[in-house]
Protein backbone atom coordinates (compact mmCIF):
# COMPACT_ATOMS: atom_id res chain seq x y z
CA UNK A 1 0.00 0.00 0.00
CA UNK A 2 3.09 2.22 -0.16
CA UNK A 3 2.95 2.60 -3.30
CA UNK A 4 -0.37 3.71 -3.80
CA UNK A 5 0.34 6.62 -2.32
CA UNK A 6 3.87 6.94 -4.53
CA UNK A 7 1.37 5.92 -7.23
CA UNK A 8 -1.17 8.85 -6.58
CA UNK A 9 1.78 11.10 -6.67
CA UNK A 10 3.28 10.07 -9.83
CA UNK A 11 -0.09 10.56 -10.90
CA UNK A 12 -0.72 13.38 -10.08
CA UNK A 13 2.94 14.64 -11.43
CA UNK A 14 2.29 13.24 -14.37
CA UNK A 15 -1.36 14.92 -14.80
CA UNK A 16 0.59 18.04 -14.11
CA UNK A 17 3.23 17.41 -16.88
CA UNK A 18 0.71 16.76 -18.98
CA UNK A 19 -1.57 19.95 -18.64
CA UNK A 20 1.60 21.70 -18.61
CA UNK A 21 2.61 20.27 -21.73
CA UNK A 22 -0.78 20.96 -22.82
CA UNK A 23 -0.68 24.47 -22.17
CA UNK A 24 2.47 24.47 -23.74
CA UNK A 25 0.88 23.33 -27.29
CA UNK A 26 -1.34 25.69 -26.82
CA UNK A 27 0.75 28.72 -26.20
CA UNK A 28 2.72 27.04 -29.15
CA UNK A 29 -0.16 26.34 -31.34
CA UNK A 30 -1.04 30.21 -30.51
CA UNK A 31 2.10 31.73 -31.65
CA UNK A 32 2.24 29.72 -34.98
CA UNK A 33 -1.19 31.07 -35.86
CA UNK A 34 0.02 34.53 -34.99
CA UNK A 35 3.11 34.28 -37.19
CA UNK A 36 1.27 32.65 -40.03
CA UNK A 37 -1.36 35.83 -39.25
CA UNK A 38 1.55 37.96 -39.39
CA UNK A 39 3.42 36.60 -42.60
CA UNK A 40 0.01 36.78 -44.65
CA UNK A 41 0.27 40.30 -43.51
CA UNK A 42 3.21 40.68 -44.52
CA UNK A 43 2.81 39.13 -47.72
CA UNK A 44 -0.38 41.03 -48.48
CA UNK A 45 1.60 44.05 -47.47
CA UNK A 46 4.72 43.57 -49.69
CA UNK A 47 2.20 42.94 -52.51
CA UNK A 48 0.41 46.28 -52.30
CA UNK A 49 4.07 47.85 -52.15
CA UNK A 50 4.76 46.00 -55.20
CA UNK A 51 1.66 47.29 -57.05
CA UNK A 52 2.21 50.96 -55.73
CA UNK A 53 6.13 50.84 -57.20
CA UNK A 54 4.61 49.41 -60.37
CA UNK A 55 2.09 51.86 -60.90
CA UNK A 56 4.77 54.26 -60.22
CA UNK A 57 6.83 53.38 -62.23
CA UNK A 58 4.05 53.48 -65.27
CA UNK A 59 3.27 56.81 -64.23
CA UNK A 60 7.46 58.07 -64.33
CA UNK A 61 7.39 55.95 -67.40
CA UNK A 62 4.42 58.25 -69.06
CA UNK A 63 5.55 61.11 -67.97
CA UNK A 64 9.31 60.44 -69.76
CA UNK A 65 7.31 59.61 -72.92
CA UNK A 66 5.62 62.78 -72.78
CA UNK A 67 8.50 64.35 -71.57
CA UNK A 68 10.72 63.06 -74.62
CA UNK A 69 7.63 63.93 -77.23
CA UNK A 70 7.53 67.35 -75.97
CA UNK A 71 11.45 67.27 -76.46
CA UNK A 72 11.03 65.77 -80.13
CA UNK A 73 8.23 68.29 -81.19
CA UNK A 74 10.50 71.00 -79.72
CA UNK A 75 13.42 70.19 -81.95
CA UNK A 76 11.31 69.67 -85.25
CA UNK A 77 9.51 72.57 -84.51
CA UNK A 78 12.91 73.96 -83.85
CA UNK A 79 14.70 72.70 -87.06
CA UNK A 80 11.64 73.68 -88.79
CA UNK A 81 12.35 77.58 -88.02
CA UNK A 82 15.64 77.53 -88.66
CA UNK A 83 15.15 76.50 -92.10
CA UNK A 84 12.77 78.64 -92.64
CA UNK A 85 15.12 81.54 -90.93
CA UNK A 86 17.52 80.47 -94.00
CA UNK A 87 15.21 80.03 -96.81
CA UNK A 88 14.38 83.67 -95.90
CA UNK A 89 18.32 84.59 -95.30
CA UNK A 90 18.80 83.25 -98.81
CA UNK A 91 15.91 85.38 -100.42
CA UNK A 92 17.05 88.62 -98.80
CA UNK A 93 20.40 87.74 -100.14
CA UNK A 94 19.46 86.98 -103.57
CA UNK A 95 17.01 90.15 -103.76
CA UNK A 96 20.24 92.20 -101.93
CA UNK A 97 22.31 90.92 -104.80
CA UNK A 98 18.88 91.74 -107.72
CA UNK A 99 19.09 95.36 -105.93
CA UNK A 100 23.06 95.17 -106.30
CA UNK A 101 23.18 94.81 -109.95
CA UNK A 102 20.21 97.01 -110.54
CA UNK A 103 21.73 99.84 -108.91
CA UNK A 104 25.45 99.32 -110.49
CA UNK A 105 23.46 99.07 -113.63
CA UNK A 106 21.72 102.89 -112.77
CA UNK A 107 24.59 104.02 -111.51
CA UNK A 108 26.62 103.06 -114.14
CA UNK A 109 24.00 104.34 -116.35
CA UNK A 110 24.27 107.71 -114.92
CA UNK A 111 28.19 108.11 -114.56
CA UNK A 112 27.91 107.68 -118.37
CA UNK A 113 24.79 110.32 -118.84
CA UNK A 114 27.13 112.27 -116.67
CA UNK A 115 30.47 112.01 -118.40
CA UNK A 116 28.24 112.44 -121.73
CA UNK A 117 26.74 115.92 -119.85
CA UNK A 118 30.36 116.60 -119.06
CA UNK A 119 31.72 116.08 -122.67
CA UNK A 120 28.40 118.39 -124.27
CA UNK A 121 29.53 121.15 -121.52
CA UNK A 122 32.95 121.25 -122.28
CA UNK A 123 32.07 121.38 -126.49
CA UNK A 124 29.58 124.42 -125.70
CA UNK A 125 32.62 126.46 -124.07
Amino acid sequence: MAETPQIARMSDLAKSEESRLSARERDLHHYRDMLVRQEHEFDAYRKRLKEKQLAREKEIQKELEAREKLFIEREMSFIERQRDFEMRLMHRERENEALRAHLQTEIADREAKLQQALVELQQEK
